[in-house]
Formats: structure tokens, C-alpha cells, sequence
């Protein structure tokens, strides 16, 4: 069985075509909810981060 990576970063990068499909995990700072994000193309045929998850 194989299990993506996602990798951890402080604030996402902008949502651009280099984004499609890759997951991140923000989490802001030590005692912060981690939350997880993928990169999707809108309706609007621009790019944004859309919110799976979030930590307790």
C-alpha cells in the first residue's frame, strides 16, 4: 500500500497551473490546526486552494 506525501508548509503558494492537483498541508505555527488543501481549476477556468480537512 503506498501513501502520498504531502508537504508542510507556513502559507500555501499562489494557486497557478504548476499547483494542479498538489496537495499541501498549512499549518501556521506551533499549537495551530493543521489543515489540508488541493490545487483545482474553477469554474472560471483561474486556479484556487480548496479546503479537504482540517485538524482538532
Amino acid at each position: 500500500e503506498v501513501y502520498g506525501l504531502t508537504e508542510e508548509v507556513t502559507s500555501l503558494p499562489a494557486a497557478a497551473v504548476g499547483n494542479l492537483g498538489r496537495f499541501m498541508r498549512e499549518r501556521t505555527g506551533a499549537l495551530q490546526a493543521t489543515k489540508v488543501f488541493i490545487c483545482m481549476q474553477n469554474s472560471a477556468d483561474g486556479y484556487e486552494w480548496v479546503q479537504l480537512g482540517i485538524s482538532t
